[in-house]
Formats: structure tokens, C-alpha cells, sequence
């Protein structure tokens, strides 16, 4: 039976880069911008999401990065910001 551990940072950034979109469609939340904070309160991926967006208050997902199992801690915030070119 494989291990299921948290993920590590460079694990979270290829989720975000490779399985961002994946990611977003298990939390039904399609219209989100994801980050890495640092801010010191832990290790985890931030979804900006549209205010009044429906969403989870907080969740810890598994998945599959290089061929191991992590769970990856993941909060919502209601600060989506549109893209605008300068």
C-alpha cells in the first residue's frame, strides 16, 4: 500500500503548472486563481475565487504528483481579480 504524504512545495507548484484546471474541477470551482502563500501558516494552495462563487471553506485533496500520492491542503479566498494586459 503506497504512502500518502503532504505535499512539498515544488510538488505544489507542478500541481498549480500540470494539474491546475484537474485541481479546480474536483473543487467545482472553474473560475479560480491559485497561488502559493508565504505567509508563514503553512504549506498550502490558496483559490481565489469570484465573491459569491460557491465554494468549500477549506480542503485537503489527494494527488497523484511523479508517481506518488500527496494530499494537498487547499483554502479559498473571495479575491478573484480579472486579467487585465497592461
Amino acid at each position: 500500500m503506497a504512502t500518502v504524504r503532504k505535499a512539498t512545495f515544488n510538488e505544489m507548484r507542478t500541481i498549480i503548472s500540470e494539474q491546475g484546471r484537474e485541481l479546480a474541477e474536483r473543487l467545482h470551482v472553474p473560475d479560480a486563481q491559485m497561488s502559493i502563500p508565504t505567509d508563514g501558516r503553512g504549506l498550502r494552495i490558496r483559490m481565489a475565487v469570484r465573491k459569491n462563487q460557491p465554494h468549500r471553506p477549506a480542503a485537503d485533496v489527494e494527488l497523484s504528483v511523479n508517481g506518488n500520492t500527496v494530499v494537498v491542503p487547499v483554502e479559498f479566498v473571495e479575491d478573484y481579480q480579472d486579467f487585465m494586459a497592461l
